[in-house]
């Protein structure tokens, strides 16, 4: 599947979620500006994320770009924890995408789960957000059971 589709499935499935959660339990709080900008970088990241192992992917060089201009603007405001992580996420992202193995560990549950839990720290059901709409690339890839 391409971008798109990815974008298109990730999306549907994070309207639904938000839609019955909310409903049922009152876990999301629309009416958070601030929020809603959340879920929809958590849709647009987790549902391309899983082809980071793909040094063409758009998410790669999402990635690229904004390890790039991190770094610009940490050396620019002297921010060393904006700069150092821009670089982490600079080395991370080309390590990924050059050394491993398209459709390998990160289109896995394992990654998805490791990569949706920081969300935790913030929010809980960001978390649980990340991870279905991560999910949703590995049903498009038909990667239903890959847990590694």
């Amino acid at each position: 599947m391409n971008k798109s589709g990815h974008l298109l499935v990730g999306s549907i499935v994070a309207f639904f979620l938000v839609l019955i959660t909310n409903y049922f339990f009152g876990l999301f709080d629309l009416m958070n500006v601030y929020n809603i900008l959340i879920i929809i970088g958590i849709t647009y990241v987790y549902s391309l994320l899983a082809d980071i192992d793909h040094q063409n992917s758009t998410i790669t060089w999402t990635f690229l770009g904004i390890g790039i201009a991190g770094i610009i603007v940490g050396l620019s405001i002297k921010l060393d924890i904006l700069l150092f992580g821009s670089i982490g996420l600079l080395v991370l992202t080309f390590i990924i995408a050059r050394f491993l193995p398209h459709r390998g560990f990160t289109h896995s549950i394992v990654f998805g789960l490791l990569v949706s839990l920081p969300w935790i720290y913030y929010e809980p059901i960001m978390a649980l957000l990340a991870f279905f709409v991560y999910y949703s690339h590995l049903a498009a890839d038909e990667e239903y059971l890959k847990f590694v």
